[in-house]
């Protein structure tokens, strides 16, 4: 062996650093796209803020609206979310909406939230990414029972419960989502469904909006 060199190739860890910021970097990137997409920009966080709420027009949802704010305050990356379940007007929206305002600012947190419909529209054509929406840590979805299930969409939303376990769901919904399941057309859909109830129940606490609650457009209209 005299007179012969050998060299030996050993991956540097800082090479390997630099490959993983290279890739979050892509992903971070990536979910702005979605983010600008979806309309959740600068004015977005600044218009949906827990303090903005109007206790006085809808105090029967006090404990739901303290609920979110503890939720959002205390937020730790992974933990289970939150899925609001009532009529329509009272603020269910809003809240989901709030939640990823205040994780965004208070925890620096990457979250990409707006309409259910719209979003499984746009997934539909093309328009945004699917794996930085599986990839983002915090997914608010409004209206989710107004999504038109069928083969695709039930696939998709299978695809976003399965794909994003140890990631955070903030859902709302007008329905139960039991009777998310009864009135599907037909009863293969209805068992693919269930099983996304299931999912959902793992995924989130769900939290009942109080009979007592009201529509709050009505509330506006009446001053």
């Amino acid at each position: 062996l005299a007179g012969r060199e050998f060299s030996i190739g050993i991956l540097c860890d800082c090479d390997e650093a630099v490959e993983i910021k290279r890739q979050a970097d892509a992903r971070a990137e990536e979910i702005s796209q979605v983010q600008a997409a979806w309309g959740m920009l600068a004015d977005y966080y600044q218009a949906h803020r827990f303090a903005a709420w109007d206790h006085e027009g809808q105090p029967a949802m006090d404990r739901v609206w303290q609920r979110c704010k503890e939720y959002a305050a205390a937020y730790q990356r992974g933990q289970r979310g939150i899925l609001l379940i009532g009529s329509n007007g009272t603020g269910k929206s809003y809240l989901v909406d709030a939640m990823c305002s205040s994780i965004s600012r208070r925890h620096n947190c990457f979250v990409i939230g707006g309409e259910g419909p719209g979003l499984f529209r746009r997934l539909h054509d093309s328009e945004l990414d699917f794996n930085a929406i599986l990839a983002v840590p915090v997914l608010g979805l409004n209206d989710l029972a107004s999504i038109w299930l069928n083969e695709w969409s039930v696939d998709k939303l299978a695809q976003l419960f399965e794909g994003r376990q140890g990631k955070t769901f903030l859902v709302s919904m007008d329905v139960n989502p039991e009777a998310w399941i009864a009135v599907q057309p037909s009863e293969l859909l209805a068992v693919r469904v269930k099983r996304l109830v299931s999912r959902l129940r793992e995924l989130c606490e769900w939290i009942v909006i109080p009979n007592a609650a009201v529509d709050y457009r009505e509330v506006i209209a009446d001053r």
